[in-house]
């Protein structure tokens, strides 16, 4: 079957094997294509697809941090690990790959992407809480909920 629409999203979540894929190996399956990306996606986390399958099927395929389900061949999945761990970068700012050591679970992408900005810039965090205060959100339960954690975490 080959593409109707545009974009390898959806492809993937359609079930549709690209052009450009299956001229260089035609009579590909839509599970080969997936394996292939998800291959592809992998070499940055320096794991295979055994690996990585084994590491979904440990968490029951839910998000490991707030269990929302997610899928192994979702871009919505993500891999997570501790950027401080590896050189993420070399000296003439080429991106590496991980060691494959440092990852930590995964995560569904709207808890990678939380996690990244909490971690990537505390002083970030901190004009958003005074932002918010000024705004009114404080009077929130929940707010108020978020600033107890945060607080406790932050200097």
């Amino acid at each position: 079957m080959t593409r109707k629409m545009g974009g390898k999203r959806a492809e993937k979540v359609h079930g549709i094997v690209p052009d450009y894929y299956l001229t260089q190996k035609p009579g590909s399956t839509f599970e080969q294509y997936q394996t292939m990306l998800l291959t592809e996606r992998l070499r940055w986390y320096n794991i295979d697809i055994p690996t990585y399958l084994s590491l979904g099927d440990s968490q029951g395929w839910l998000c490991k941090c707030c269990a929302a389900p997610i899928s192994p061949y979702s871009d919505a999945t993500a891999v997570d690990h501790d950027h401080a761990h590896c050189k993420w970068f070399d000296e003439d700012g080429k991106q590496l790959r991980t060691c494959g050591r440092c990852i930590r679970g995964l995560l569904c992408t709207r808890c990678n992407l939380l996690e990244g900005q909490l971690t990537s810039d505390p002083n970030r965090i901190r004009l958003l809480i005074k932002y918010l205060n000024r705004t009114g959100y404080a009077e929130t339960s929940l707010w108020a909920d978020i600033l107890k954690l945060i607080s406790a975490v932050l200097p």
